[in-house]
């Protein structure tokens, strides 16, 4: 009897580790097989992302800033596809200005760099902490969701 309550215990922490919630889309952990093209989206249709980041501090927000966010590739696509807002925090968190010090508290931010994607309200839809994904990962990841901005139009 004590095994067995041991396996529905490990099962029942399983299921909870492993099974994403419904709120949000997953974010493909494998690499692109090719670059994905970019294209220019109005206004109306684009996908709000902000960006919470320590790159003086954070190595994680570093690599992310070398790796994504500081590519050529990643500026034409926020130029042309994204609403892209960038909260760079400071060593010091607690001279981070209020308007960032809000949209943390908003969105419970834990953790850096998360990225976050809103919708046209600022709700949180979805969001992806830590950096690794290559670039092509995270464009996927938010063009997932330009359905639900052109629905909301």
């Amino acid at each position: 009897m004590k095994d067995f309550l041991v396996v529905v215990v490990i099962g029942v922490i399983c299921y909870f580790v492993f099974t994403p919630s419904s709120d949000e889309v997953g974010f493909p952990r494998r690499a692109m097989a090719e670059a994905t093209p970019v294209s220019a989206v109005g206004d109306q249709e684009q996908v709000r992302v902000i960006l919470f980041t320590g790159t003086q501090w954070c190595g994680a927000c570093k690599h992310l800033e070398e790796t994504v966010v500081g590519t050529e590739g990643w500026r034409d696509f926020a130029s042309r596809e994204i609403n892209f807002q960038v909260h760079d925090i400071p060593a010091d968190r607690a001279s981070a200005p209020q308007v960032t010090k809000d949209l943390i508290a908003k969105y419970g931010i834990r953790a850096y760099p998360t990225m976050v994607v809103v919708d046209r309200e600022g709700t949180k839809i979805s969001a992806q902490e830590g950096s690794g994904a290559p670039l092509e990962n995270y464009k996927h990841w938010i063009r997932e969701h330009s359905s639900l901005m052109t629905e909301q139009s």
